[in-house]
């Protein structure tokens, strides 16, 4: 075997033209750059693309309170007080748990857990569980469909509606209401 250390077997490297050492330091060029100012845009909190955030479109304020006895869930609507929903504690673990979690937050941050919670439901589609005391909102999208369907089907039972059809639907109560006063009067 005649071969030299220094050879590389089976490449013939005397014809081989020398590698572009340019466009290497112009790739590396490039790759840093983008580095530095997608980095940058991250540090300064710069969004990328723009959506108009969206705006409730109706709003439920809830209790949860967990019975004493079995710990069965039962969600009442604030304003009215009638019960909307019970959940045996058994079958819905979700609820309990989201329920103990925002009391829990509010019991560290020194906060009362009497006042209500809101099912926010959006203009595009979106429902969420706000509280107003701490200011946390939980995207239910995030936990999955069965979970969006529990808090759409109490807003149902509440008969909340969103308010572009609240305010038409009052609008039309109004009116009727004022049209039957000029009736009376003739």
């Amino acid at each position: 075997m005649n071969s030299q250390p220094n050879e590389i077997i089976g490449k013939d490297q005397s014809n081989a033209p020398p590698f572009p050492v340019g466009a290497l330091y112009a790739a590396a060029s490039v790759i840093a750059f983008s580095l530095i100012i997608t980095s940058l845009a991250v540090f300064i909190g710069y969004r990328m693309t723009w959506t108009p955030p969206a705006q409730p479109a109706s709003v439920l304020a809830i209790h949860f309170e967990i019975d004493k006895n079995d710990g069965d869930i039962v969600i009442t609507d604030a304003l009215t007080k009638r019960q909307l929903a019970q959940m045996p504690s058994q079958t819905n673990r979700f609820v309990k748990s989201l329920a103990g979690g925002l009391d829990f937050q509010r019991t560290r941050d020194g906060h009362a857990t009497s006042a209500p919670y809101e099912v926010v439901r959006w203009d595009d589609g979106r429902l969420s569980l706000r509280d107003p005391i701490t200011g946390k909102q939980i995207e239910l999208a995030a936990f999955g469909r069965n979970q969006v369907l529990i808090f759409a089907e109490i807003m149902e039972r509440a008969h909340v509606q969103p308010q572009a059809q609240r305010r038409t639907s009052q609008n039309r109560q109004a009116a009727a209401h004022f049209s039957n006063k000029e009736r009376a009067a003739q």
